[in-house]
C-alpha cells in the first residue's frame, strides 16, 4: 500500500511557493508544461502516502516556521491561510 497513488482533485487554482522551482525549471519532479496542467485542471494531482505524510508534516510545522522566521529576520509575514 506503500506505492498507491492517491489523487487530490483536479490541479490547485494557485501558484504558490512550491511552484517557483517548477515555474523556474529547477524542479526534477515536475516540468513548467506539468505545473501548467495541474493548474488548468487537465491532469489531476496524484500522491503516495508517503508524500500525503510529508505534506501534512510540512502543513503542522508552518506555524511555527514562519513565527521563528518572524523573529530571527525581524519581519512580519503574511499568509491567509493562517490566523
Amino acid at each position: 500500500m506503500k506505492n498507491k497513488k492517491i489523487t487530490l482533485g483536479i490541479g490547485g487554482h494557485h501558484i504558490g511557493g512550491s511552484s517557483i522551482a517548477t515555474i523556474m525549471g529547477v524542479n526534477p519532479w515536475e516540468s513548467p508544461l506539468t505545473l501548467a496542467m495541474h493548474l488548468k485542471g487537465i491532469v489531476p494531482r496524484t500522491f503516495t502516502q508517503d508524500q500525503l505524510n510529508l505534506m501534512r508534516m510540512g502543513t503542522t510545522l508552518e506555524p511555527d516556521i514562519i513565527k521563528r522566521t518572524e523573529e530571527a529576520l525581524g519581519i512580519r509575514v503574511y499568509n491567509e491561510d493562517l490566523t
